[in-house]
């Protein structure tokens, strides 16, 4: 009796242990997955808005390193407005040697227009961070913020979730 109660007390700790992992693993997505969190409602403005956020992060990851790749999970994929002006900015960045590294993004003003498979949205960004020597990674300049920028995206929804089809720069306050 009583190495059964410890046997059954490490075999649901393992269990709790091997869920919580489960949840983390399928809750957060591969690297470059167009959609965050598989518990959202497609069909919602937050996964919409979601989809956004974690575009910008893969977009982050891609400015630190200048690899244009896990911008297909995030976008319609190549030949897209949203990737090709992307793959546009890294080749400048590239031809000028550098990288660059987003500190931080400040979203906010979301407005959601959604259809059945495409979502119109429009937000404001302000974005911290500086540029990198791209073969030291060493900065090369200070940290800036830009200025309340507003978008338009335009994103389409697939069996993989929402995807940025095109964004468009509207303005600076």
């Amino acid at each position: 009796m009583k190495a059964w109660i410890p046997a059954t007390l490490v075999a649901v700790v393992l269990a709790i242990g091997i869920g919580a992992a489960a949840y983390i693993t399928v809750g957060h997505g591969a690297s470059g997955s167009p959609s965050p969190s598989p518990t959202l409602d497609l069909h919602s403005d937050a996964a919409v808005i979601a989809a956004i956020k974690h575009y910008y992060d893969v977009e982050n990851q891609s400015r630190r390193t200048g690899d244009i790749g896990p911008m297909a999970g995030v976008t319609a994929g190549p030949g897209t407005p949203a990737y090709e002006n992307f793959k546009a900015f890294l080749q400048e960045q590239a031809s000028e040697g550098r990288h660059s590294v987003s500190l931080s993004d400040q979203f906010s003003h979301w407005s959601v227009t959604r259809a059945t498979s495409q979502a119109t949205v429009l937000y404001t960004l302000i974005q911290r961070g500086h540029d990198t020597d791209a073969t030291t990674g060493a900065a090369v300049e200070s940290d800036m913020s830009t200025p309340p920028t507003h978008y338009r995206a335009t994103l389409h929804l697939d069996s993989a979730g929402w995807r940025i089809y095109q964004r468009d720069l509207l303005g600076h306050d």
